[in-house]
C-alpha cells in the first residue's frame, strides 16, 4: 500500500540523500546498535550496496562488538545484511 509510506515521513523516518550519504547513516546506526548489545536489520536495493555496506561496517578501524560476521541474505535481486550478536 503506497499509503504506508505517510507514517514513516510522519515520524522523520524517511530522508534523501546520495548513496553514500545514506550509507555513513546506516553504519553509524549499526554501530551504535551493536555497541549496545542489539541487532540491527539492513535492506539494500542490490547486493552492489549490500557489499558497500558490509566493507563499510567491517573496515579497518571500527569496533563491532559482535564476534559474528554481517549475514548477507540474497534472493531473487533483493538483499538484506543483518548483523547477529552471539549469546
Amino acid at each position: 500500500d503506497p499509503d504506508g509510506i505517510a507514517d514513516y515521513i510522519a515520524h522523520d523516518r524517511v530522508r534523501a540523500g546520495t548513496f553514500d550519504e545514506q550509507l555513513a547513516v546506516v553504519v553509524e546506526r549499526w554501530r551504535t546498535v551493536d555497541a549496545a548489545g542489539g541487532t540491527c536489520a539492513i535492506t539494500a536495493s542490490s547486493n552492489e550496496h549490500v557489499d558497500a555496506i558490509n566493507t563499510a561496517i567491517q573496515a579497518p578501524g571500527s569496533t563491532p562488538t559482535t564476534s559474528t560476521p554481517i549475514e548477507s541474505h540474497r534472493s531473487a535481486g533483493t538483499s538484506t545484511p543483518t548483523s547477529a550478536t552471539s549469546s
